[in-house]
Parts: C-alpha cells; sequence; structure tokens
C-alpha cells in the first residue's frame, strides 16, 4: 500500500523531514507529486510482482523545494513473510540540471543564427550547427571530420600552429573572414574563436555571424563617400586620396588633365541651374569615353574635372587632349554647345608632388 515502514537517516537529510514524520507514513502522499500518483501505484503492483525498477523521479522535499532522484527498487521478504519494497534513492538533481542545461544549450545552439562549429586543436572539424548548412551549403558529412582550411582561402588561412596558440594565449579573439560556400560564392562573417578545455582535451569554439548586410551597407557609404551625387563621378575627396597614393610611389609616370566648363555661370544665370547641373552630367558622360581602364575621372570643383593619368607622358596625356577636341566638334548642334578647356602637366621628377603637378596643369587651363 506503500506504508513507509523504515528510512535511514540520509534520506531524512535529503528530504528534510524528520525519521518520525517519515515512518508510518505514506510514500505516495511524502513524494509522490499528484500528477504520477496512479503511476506510483502501478510500479508498488509491479515490485511486489517481481519486477525490479530503475528510474528517476521529481518530488518535493519538506519545504517545497523541487528534487530529483534516481530511484533503484525490488521486493524483499518482511519479517512478517509479507512482501515488502526496498526502495534506494540518489539525489541526482545538479546532473538532471545539468543535462536540462546542455539540453536546452544544445537546441539553442543548433537553432541559433551563428554559425557555430566545434574544432579540435588541428583545426578538425568535429560539430557544426544548422546554420552552417543553411548558409554555406554543404551536408554534414561533407564537413565532418575535414579541416576547417576547406572553408577559407588560402590567403585568408593563418598556419593552424600559430592560430591555436592566439586562441590558447588569449582565451577568445575576434576577427573578420569570408567562408567558401559549396558553390564557390564567398559568405562574410565576424567570428569569435573561443579556447575550452574540457576533461584534459582542448577545443575551439567558433561562433561566426554573417555580416552580408552590414558590407553591403558599408561598401554604400563608403561609394557615397568617394562619388559626386551629380555626375556620379569620384569627387575631390577620393581623387586627393588617390593623389597621396601615387605621391608613395616610385618611377612611375604620371600626367594630370585639368577640365573646365566654359560659361556654366552664364548658362545658370540665364537657363537657370538646372540645365546648368544636366551640361555637367553630360560633360561627366563625354569625358568618360576617352578614360582607360586605369586612370580616373573626378569632379574637382564646381565646374572643374580632373583626369589622373597613371603611366602616362606628356605627349600621351596631350594626345588624350586632342581626341577629346576632335569629338567635341559633334557637340555644336545641341541646344547649349559643350565648351571645355583643357590644360595637362607631367610629373617626370620624383621629388615633385602631385598637387604641384595638379597646379601646373590647372594654370595651362586657364591660360588655354
Amino acid at each position: 500500500k506503500g506504508n513507509i515502514l523504515e528510512v535511514n537517516r540520509d534520506m531524512c537529510v535529503m528530504s528534510g523531514y524528520t525519521k518520525k514524520e517519515l515512518e508510518k507514513s505514506n510514500v505516495i502522499d511524502k513524494f509522490v507529486l499528484p500528477k504520477y500518483k496512479d503511476l506510483a501505484c502501478e510500479n508498488i503492483k509491479k515490485l511486489i510482482n517481481g519486477t525490479d525498477l530503475e528510474h528517476d523521479i521529481k518530488t518535493l522535499k519538506k519545504n517545497g523545494e523541487m528534487r530529483y532522484y534516481y530511484l533503484k527498487e525490488t521486493n524483499i521478504e518482511l519479517p512478517s513473510e509479507e512482501k515488502g519494497i526496498i526502495s534506494m534513492h540518489i539525489d541526482v538533481t545538479e546532473r538532471v540540471k545539468q543535462r536540462e542545461k546542455l539540453e536546452l544549450m544544445s537546441f539553442t545552439v543548433n537553432n541559433s543564427k551563428l554559425l557555430v562549429f566545434r574544432a579540435s586543436p588541428k583545426g578538425i572539424i568535429e560539430y557544426i550547427n544548422k546554420t552552417v548548412l543553411d548558409k554555406l551549403g554543404y551536408k554534414k558529412e561533407e564537413l565532418i571530420g575535414e579541416n576547417a582550411k576547406m572553408l577559407l582561402r588560402d590567403e585568408n588561412y593563418i598556419k593552424r600552429e600559430k592560430f591555436w596558440n592566439q586562441i590558447k594565449n588569449n582565451t577568445s579573439i575576434t576577427y573578420e573572414r569570408s567562408y567558401v560556400t559549396k558553390d564557390g560564392n564567398l559568405l562574410p562573417v565576424q567570428i569569435t574563436s573561443q579556447y575550452f578545455k574540457y576533461e584534459d582535451k582542448e577545443y575551439e569554439f567558433v561562433f561566426a555571424q554573417d555580416i552580408t548586410e552590414r558590407k553591403r551597407k558599408e561598401r554604400e557609404i563608403k561609394y557615397l563617400s568617394y562619388r559626386d551625387p551629380l555626375t556620379d563621378l569620384y569627387n575631390r575627396r577620393f581623387f586627393e586620396k588617390e593623389v597621396n597614393k601615387f605621391d608613395n610611389k616610385k618611377d612611375i609616370q604620371v600626367s594630370i588633365i585639368m577640365a573646365d566648363i566654359n560659361g556654366l555661370k552664364l548658362i545658370n544665370d540665364t537657363y537657370g541651374h538646372e540645365k546648368g547641373d544636366k551640361l555637367l552630367v553630360e560633360a561627366a558622360h563625354f569625358l568618360k569615353r576617352f578614360i582607360r581602364k586605369d586612370d580616373i575621372l573626378a569632379r574637382h570643383g564646381g565646374d572643374e574635372f580632373v583626369i589622373l593619368l597613371p603611366n602616362t607622358s606628356y605627349d600621351q596625356a596631350q594626345e588624350i587632349i586632342n581626341r577629346i577636341k576632335n569629338r567635341k566638334k559633334e557637340n555644336t548642334k545641341r541646344e547649349i554647345p559643350l565648351s571645355i578647356t583643357m590644360g595637362v602637366a607631367t610629373k617626370n621628377d620624383e621629388s615633385e608632388k602631385l598637387k604641384d603637378t595638379l597646379k601646373r596643369a590647372d594654370n595651362r587651363m586657364y591660360e588655354n
């Protein structure tokens, strides 16, 4: 019937009840939660009939605290020659909580939007979550057991021994890379690599966030910061950055063409700024037709354009100006003819700064 005949001291400590409170009480009343009472009665019948049981139970201590016990139970002969039950309890609360925590963690990791890997000290992939498969397009068996190097381009790969020492010494490092997807595309990610040691085994845990959208916005911001909003040519800021870059290069002959739209102020005053803006856009499109792959065309000011010509002599730059002048004649039939004045200068001396070359080109433009 479940009546408790005898308990030991440890059972009293575990449950919070005194020996007197437990003995002569009923095990179902003291330790079984209401929803498990029918199951407990069935288990008593099984034990009396000779079935041994091992199972976990969830129960309350006297103070209302929830605990978990592992039970091992069998029937015995009582002095009265009746069948009785001996039930041995081990408190496994911490183990169960840890298991539940690990199960929750496993669920969270597997369903996380982060790409999660576990790798050995040699870089062998031992675990991946679902997001890795979804984002990179691989099957699980194509990654588990492989070296993580397969997901990186050669130029982004740091020798494993060096990298392992970095994460081991720093515990955690964060950096940006691009993973190679199965179809050969690149997925930009921000990665946090963490060092773990458990039971004398070492691991690297990788948590990678897809930063495709962030990179797209960064490119967009960078593009806009270096572009003239009216003509979509490079702006003065970008041009000056390139000038500084070429100033640091040796043995490179650089020519600069300055170009000015004649009469823009008169056009703005007579026809309105909308016509003037339209003429600037048409001038930009016209000049782009003469630009080579490595040349840089930028809007330098209100009515000024500048062309940076790497590896170009003065004569070659003058030839470009002549081609522009010859094609400019096509614009005479327009409502407002496009009139451009140009000047050119070439940096032949390494000691000369390109800003001085630019000034010479600007002076020649005004002379013209």
